[in-house]
């Protein structure tokens, strides 16, 4: 009976031993991490306003965490390929996401079904930096500012085209909510990608778009386009010549592009912070700044809360917009 009580307690003894290194294992892979090249995913092409921001923020992630992290681009879809390779890749920070407010949130506010949940389905780790919107026309219009090209529009309602890179795009949404901001009547082109769209529009096929700024400067400055207002909060240190919203009457209409980072859910919490660390440390460095500035974007940085905000903001705001403009997308 003895012998029988003390092999009992031996097995008991193995299990709590094997729980125990079981309970410690995630603990141990999370303390070692990385130990292996993590994978980014990037949900556009490469050569892109992404890729620009990305590549310097991999190099200087592989610097400091000693593992290389590097680039899988996987486009298509609007982006909603890689969305769902994010969400449905393995939680244990060898995977991550590196997507834009058009895939975190333009997707979810149009589509009627999606593959993945961009406040469920991921792990928040970062916003990275932030660019803002611009106001563009063609140049041939006699059109000098808002004002001008608001009484302009609306002389000829249905009249005025505007281009987007793409139907439900972050592009397709601001223009549509500006149309109903200053109640003018306009109709959508859809192009495959921001530079079709800005190529129909310097060749006067549409009249006038809102894209990101460094998507337009080069044609700003080249006198191909003309920009009317910027969505940043003051005039813009590099373009100081184009007015704001604010200044152009419109001071509720300041949207930003921005780009941030996410792993998918469940992904150990010391990972998730390990990343962001090392994040934060990134896009204080000098070079990275100046790379960033120098393509028209501002780091931003912060918890993955930030992240998690922003995107739920941009939700709440574009659902709106899709709904009160009738933009839907039936999967």
């Amino acid at each position: 009976m003895k012998r029988l009580v003390l092999g009992k307690q031996l097995v008991i003894i193995f299990l709590m031993q094997v729980g125990l290194a079981f309970a410690q294992a995630p603990d141990v892979a999370s303390k070692n991490y990385p130990d292996r090249p993590v994978r980014i995913l990037v949900t556009t092409a490469p050569g892109g306003a992404s890729d620009i921001i990305i590549r310097p923020l991999a190099q200087r992630l592989t610097d400091t965490l000693k593992q290389t992290f590097f680039i899988d681009n996987k486009p298509g879809a609007s982006g909603i390929i890689a969305m769902e390779a994010g969400a449905k890749a393995n939680p244990d920070g060898y995977t991550i996401l590196f997507g834009t407010v058009g895939t975190f949130a333009s997707n979810a506010a149009v589509h009627e079904k999606l593959p993945y949940d961009s406040i469920k389905d991921y792990a928040h780790v970062s916003l990275i930096c932030k660019t803002y919107m611009v106001l563009i026309i063609n140049p041939k219009l006699p059109i000098n500012n808002v004002k001008e090209f608001v009484e302009y529009a609306k002389a000829r309602p249905g009249k005025l085209t505007y281009g987007s890179y793409g139907m439900g795009s972050f592009a397709h949404l601001l223009a549509a909510s500006f149309s109903d901001t200053t109640a003018i009547e306009t109709v959508h082109v859809p192009y495959k990608g921001s530079l079709p769209a800005i190529t129909a529009l310097m060749a006067g096929e549409i009249d006038f778009m809102i894209d990101t700024l460094p998507s337009a400067v080069p044609f700003i400055k080249q006198n191909r386009i003309k920009a009317l207002a910027i969505s940043s909060p003051e005039r813009f240190e590099s373009t100081p010549e184009i007015a704001t919203f604010t200044e152009s009457g419109y001071p509720q209409f300041k949207p930003s592009a921005w780009w941030g980072i996410a792993a998918p859910a469940n992904t150990p919490k010391a990972i998730v912070q390990k990343l962001n660390a090392a994040i934060s440390e990134a896009l204080k460095t000098p070079d990275l700044i100046d790379r960033y500035r120098a393509s028209y974007a501002i780091p931003v940085g912060g918890p993955g809360d930030e992240l998690l905000k922003q995107i739920s903001t941009d939700l709440k705001t574009l659902t709106e917009t899709a709904k009160k403009g009738k933009i839907s997308i039936n999967n």
